[in-house]
């Protein structure tokens, strides 16, 4: 069956968490007919994820449980290639969409913007949330802007809640590189850069749970940051000013988060200084 919307939910030993995730899923205020739910369980040994997803009571999921462990951006090109549906929605099993986020994207994809929707990356602002008293149900929509090439310099543009992509875009372009823990920047840049293109959403359609999330591994951090100047350092698009702009912005950014009252412990800053710069990289991203 040919779906509109595929819903894709890679997970791994956060089951509890995923509940909620597919709650936001099923829970959608449009056709069940038009969109599938695609879960890809990237944890091999014995859990309960299938009980949860019986439970959810409904055909049109989909679920997989990995034979082997397929790594995080492994499992996301898994499900997509699992999926069915023309569009391919994210949804990282810690966070929540918005229960009309599909009636939206439906008005986002609709509209004449001078992308088409077949060759553009949709993303979307996020409610950023700790607890479930935070969560938004009902999302909105107050503007959208396409993204420029360059302004991936400076910043990943949107998280990966909600992210959209049409499958059309990962025949053309590839899938998310499994080599890098920034996968989705890298995706993001390589995509403009072959001739794609993306478009935020302003208004929160999804919510973002900022306390469980991988990206906030010391490891991880310091690995994506390294990565990500890796990824524009031999851009021979980016002229070695407005690389070393961009280096400097992130010291800018710290000095501003640090008076509006942002603080890390000492330890921190002596052990992991990158780290530091990272968070904060990611706050202002989240307030911007």
């Amino acid at each position: 069956m040919k779906f509109k919307y595929s819903i894709v939910i890679p997970t791994f030993k956060r089951e509890k968490l995923l509940i909620e995730a597919l709650e936001s899923a099923v829970n959608q205020r449009y056709s069940k007919e038009l969109y599938e739910i695609v879960v890809c369980n990237n944890n091999p040994e014995e859990d309960s994820v299938e009980l949860h997803i019986k439970r959810c009571n409904t055909k049109y999921i989909k679920y997989i449980k990995n034979k082997k462990n397929l790594g995080m951006v492994g499992n996301w090109n898994h499900c997509v290639r699992q999926a069915s549906g023309s569009f391919i929605v994210m949804l990282h099993d810690d966070d929540i969409l918005c229960e009309n986020h599909l009636e939206k994207l439906d008005q986002i994809i609709g509209k004449d913007h001078s992308l088409d929707p077949l060759n553009t990356i949709i993303g979307f602002d996020v409610n950023i949330f700790s607890d479930s008293k935070s969560v938004r149900k009902d999302g909105v929509i107050t503007g959208s802007e396409t993204v420029s090439h360059r302004s991936l310099l400076w910043k990943c543009p949107f998280s990966m809640t909600g992210l959209t992509i049409n499958r059309v875009i990962f025949e053309k372009y590839g899938f998310f590189n499994e080599s890098y823990y920034s996968a989705d920047h890298e995706f993001y840049y390589r995509v403009s850069r072959l001739g794609g293109g993306l478009l935020k959403v302003y208004g929160d359609l999804g919510n973002y749970r900022i306390n469980s999330n991988i990206s906030l591994n010391k490891k991880t951090l310091l690995a994506m940051i390294v990565e990500q100047r890796n990824i524009f350092s031999s851009s021979k698009e980016y002229s070695q000013i407005e690389k070393n702009a961009s280096n400097f912005l992130l010291k800018i950014r710290t000095i501003i988060f640090w008076k509006k009252g942002i603080r890390f412990s000492v330890r921190e800053i002596i052990e992991s200084p990158l780290y530091v710069f990272y968070i904060i990289k990611r706050r202002v991203e989240s307030k911007l």
